[in-house]
């Protein structure tokens, strides 16, 4: 792992910390600003999501054209799709906010969306494992032949 990756999974760690702090304050004080913050920080986790996500592509899985050409694929179908089902929430929730109101202050929204975004890094975080995973079984077939 590299020191910037390391340094983004810190952050990512701190953000959640911070998330769960403004979701616990907003549900027991009934806080405004906790709760404007927790709707602030959700994104965010997304964003350093998505730029681990894009770390991790850069580095390019290239050792045999036709079975790391798979796992890019299937890693960036997987990650793909996590995020834009995780922004769609996330919009369709801001939108029900403009048109009815009092929708981002409702404790059962704020405490769905929080589990969403767990469930989104964690789905993001299993995708990065498991590409990880499938190219180091292909470093080790290809240059690992024992004779």
């Amino acid at each position: 792992m590299t020191k910037e990756n390391k340094k983004l999974y810190l952050i990512l760690i701190i953000l959640n910390i911070i998330l769960i702090a403004f979701l616990i304050t907003s549900i027991v004080f009934h806080s405004n600003l906790a709760t404007g913050l927790l709707w602030l920080v959700a994104p965010l986790t997304t964003l350093v999501n998505v730029y681990l996500v894009k770390n991790f592509s850069i580095r390019g899985l290239n050792i045999d054209k036709e079975d790391s050409n798979m796992i890019n694929r299937s890693f960036d179908d997987t990650t793909t799709i996590a995020s834009v089902i995780y922004i769609l929430i996330y919009l369709i929730i801001v939108f029900l906010e403009q048109v009815k109101g009092n929708i981002l202050s409702l404790k059962l929204v704020q405490i769905s969306f929080c589990i969403i975004t767990i469930i989104f890094e964690i789905i993001i975080s299993a995708s990065i494992f498991s590409a990880k995973k499938e190219t180091k079984k292909l470093i080790e077939k290809k240059y690992n032949t024992k004779k």
